[in-house]
């Protein structure tokens, strides 16, 4: 039997440390750990990774250099990586860096390359002298129905599996495809993509408003006033709101919540739309304040932050009080029931599941819940755009673009190389 003693850490020389925190700009000592343990923060960290840091943050521009210690060599012997210096500059938003791509300003981008922006950038391609790749993009524009909401009524009415799914099938996907993304949009639920090992068939994605109406009357919303809208069990008109931050990162074109109330509007559900500032719009999400959360979900590798699928933080938008109850180990926000709960066991079990079949198998259960009760309306994926200048080389055709697979870096960016012209 073994023993574990645990020593309390002792710092030498504690008043140079103290000194040092401060003039770093910190409080705490484990700050300054944390940043100069960090090879991302620290230019003077040593590493093996293919490039190295010469600047540290923050700074306008970020720049790395050839690691002489990578130790990776190519076929004919030559030590990688290829390029010897990488500039990585700040900029305001994403929308500067689109206008620089169709600008032919960068070598390679391909984070936030809005797909609003495609037609222009094939327009621009031979004057910026680049390339447009399209690849794949496995994660797709959501609404979180919040199972938590304030409003009585409407918590009442989301928790019904019916009302989730008649909104569900009163979306026009094929329509949204074609107006907001050029035809190239695939309708999708709120599920991992066929490459995630979790994969299951999505349901409830055909436009059917037929039956969204027969789905609405069966849970015994018949009663509408004179406008049409559809009136709640306490006799108000129901009503609801999608609320964004309106950055295209937060899921979808605006025009395509537009086309969704539209759509909603003509099954008797009045619905308004919401953009505000991202720290509101992140602060009113953990809190469950918002009814109808627009955003995206993990398409791929969900495991690694379970909370897209499972209530296990407050960032879990379509339960949040229920995730900050997992989080805080019931200390906070609220326990959930039924199937919810049931959800958070089955991600417990995987946790300290061994066997990879059965731990495959816990996690097809967790996700097929999610296909089947539409606590998240899925509504469509689409390309993935990766902007690259002519002499920019040995980019692949072929790749998925995920922050969960830290795109590029999977597709051994040292061996890109930039041809000589």
């Amino acid at each position: 039997m073994g023993y574990v003693v645990k020593q309390p850490i002792r710092i030498r020389a504690p008043e140079k440390l103290e000194k040092k925190v401060k003039q770093e700009g910190y409080e705490f000592w484990y700050q300054l750990f944390q940043v100069k343990s960090d090879v991302c923060q620290n230019p003077e960290l040593p590493t093996i990774r293919s490039w190295k840091l010469k600047t540290a943050p923050p700074a306008n521009r970020l720049v790395t250099e050839r690691n002489p210690y990578y130790w990776k060599v190519d076929p004919a012997g030559n030590q990688l990586p290829y390029i010897d210096r990488i500039a990585f500059d700040m900029v305001e938003s994403a929308e500067i860096t689109n206008f620089k791509a169709t600008a032919g300003g960068l070598d390679m981008h391909s984070r936030y390359m809005s797909f609003a922006n495609y037609t222009l950038f094939m327009k621009n391609r031979e004057k910026g002298d680049y390339r447009v790749i399209r690849w794949v993009n496995p994660i797709p524009d959501v609404l979180n129905i919040n199972q938590n909401c304030k409003d009585p009524v409407l918590r009442k009415l989301f928790e019904n599996r019916k009302f989730r799914i008649a909104l569900s099938l009163a979306i026009n996907r094929e329509e949204i495809s074609e107006l907001c993304y050029l035809g190239v949009a695939e309708p999708w639920g709120a599920l991992p993509c066929e490459s995630d090992p979790y994969y299951v068939k999505p349901r409830y994605l055909e436009y059917n408003p037929e039956k969204a109406n027969e789905l609405l009357d069966e849970i015994g919303l018949t009663k509408r006033n004179d406008e049409g809208y559809r009136l709640r069990p306490d006799g108000k008109v129901l009503s609801v709101t999608i609320e964004t931050y309106g950055a295209e990162e937060a899921g979808g074109a605006a025009d395509e919540y537009q086309l969704i109330k539209e759509e909603w509007e003509k099954i008797g559900i009045k619905t308004a739309l919401k953009v505000e500032q991202r720290d509101l719009w992140q602060s009113r999400r953990a809190a469950g304040e918002i009814q109808i959360c627009a955003y995206l979900t993990a398409g791929i590798h969900w495991v690694v932050d379970p909370s897209w699928y499972v209530p296990t933080l407050s960032t879990s938008a379509y339960a949040p009080l229920y995730g900050l109850w997992y989080a805080t180990g019931g200390k906070g926000g609220e326990k959930p029931t039924g199937e919810l709960r049931r959800l958070q066991e089955l991600y417990d079990k995987m946790k300290v599941t061994i066997d990879e079949k059965e731990r495959t198998k816990l996690g097809k259960e967790i996700i097929r819940s999610h296909a089947e009760n539409v606590w998240v309306i899925g509504i469509v994926r689409y390309p993935a755009l990766c902007i690259v200048k002519n002499n920019f080389r040995n980019v692949p055709e072929d790749g998925i673009q995920s922050y969960r697979l830290m795109t590029p870096g999977y597709l051994n960016p040292e061996q890109f190389f930039i041809k000589q012209k």
